[in-house]
């Protein structure tokens, strides 16, 4: 646990956390102690699993916490397992009706949050917020955490209102430093990035990408999470603003590369977006159109249907571009 919870303060790989846990895992089942291996498998999934991008695998380790808590008679932790659904490969309305069925256990504000962005993906978008709001306002009440910005933010996207993400957002990268969490600042510079890039406020964006990278060195890379390249995103999208097409693109498809090893679909709907739009400023509008179907076919898979007519507008606008004008015969 020393070892998981410096995860906390400093990132680094998560093997010796897992070799570790697993060795404790077998001794635990020996001795058939329940509440020690429902920490062990929240451990492994949001310690190890999330740390390399597996959220499936995630999802499927605090369900197993779950489990063991209620053999041992305990309170079943639910804090972690909304965001696995919400971020893995299930469809969001599968992902729903799992969270209701644990609701409807063990009351939880964090899977109240989740449900409203899974509730968000699925269009919606007023009830979604209306809940987000109300959960979020009630985790600052328990302790001032500032973690419900993220989530709200991410139904800001999913509705378009890019500038109300950015506000929380930067709110909650402030409250991160300021708690010394900086394991999860760069992930959220970076999305914030991102967020100024739909803005078009690129050199506030560049800033935010820079300092993430920065974040990022200060570790050895060998053992940076497979699934960090927020960044890169951020620095393609900054590059393709300013014409610098060909470094704009190597990192555009770095990053789309690294999104194939995250089972999250919208990391990687995300990040063929982005390349897409690399590719729109290079003027190659057929392979920007291409990277948008695949980018749609994400969300059909992840049934994101807010992300996904967010994308088709941009196909439409894109496709129109590419057609030209009419001409008269």
């Amino acid at each position: 646990m020393a070892v998981y919870y410096g995860f906390m303060i400093a990132p680094g790989s998560p093997d010796e956390l897992e070799a570790l846990l697993l060795d404790a895992r077998r001794r635990l089942e020996e001795a058939e102690d329940h509440a020690g291996l429902a920490q062990v498998w929240w451990a492994l999934g949001f310690g190890v699993a999330n740390m390399r991008g597996r959220q499936d695998d995630w999802a499927t380790a605090a369900l197993q916490a779950r489990h063991h808590s209620r053999l041992a008679g305990r309170l079943a932790p639910s804090a972690d397992l909304g965001a696995a659904l919400v971020c893995g490969s299930r469809p969001a309305d599968e992902a729903l009706e799992i969270v209701d069925r644990v609701l409807a256990e063990t009351p939880s504000a964090w899977l109240r949050l989740n449900r409203g962005w899974l509730l968000a993906m699925l269009g919606r978008g007023d009830e979604a917020r209306e809940i987000a709001e109300e959960e979020s306002e009630r985790l600052r009440e328990q302790g001032d955490a500032r973690w419900g910005e993220w989530i709200v933010a991410e139904i800001s996207i999913l509705a378009g209102d890019y500038e109300d993400a950015s506000n929380r957002l930067r709110i909650l990268c402030e409250w991160i430093e300021a708690m010394g969490q900086l394991a999860f600042l760069d992930s959220y510079l970076g999305q914030l990035g991102q967020v100024l890039c739909q803005l078009g406020r690129f050199d506030e964006a560049e800033q935010l990408a820079e300092r993430a990278r920065a974040l990022e060195r200060e570790h050895d890379p060998a053992t940076e999470p497979e699934s960090w390249h927020t960044w890169r995103q951020v620095l393609a999208r900054v590059y393709a603003h300013r014409g610098e097409l060909a470094e704009a693109e190597r990192l555009a498809r770095e990053a789309v590369a690294l999104s194939e090893r995250n089972d999250s679909l919208d990391v990687q709907c995300l990040n063929l977006w982005d390349l897409a739009e690399v590719l729109a400023a290079a003027q190659r509008h057929g392979e920007a159109a291409g990277a948008l179907e695949q980018a749609l076919n994400r969300c059909r898979r992840k049934k994101n249907l807010a992300l996904a007519a967010q994308i088709r507008r941009r196909l439409g606008t894109l496709n129109a571009v590419s057609a030209g004008p009419a001409t008269d015969v």
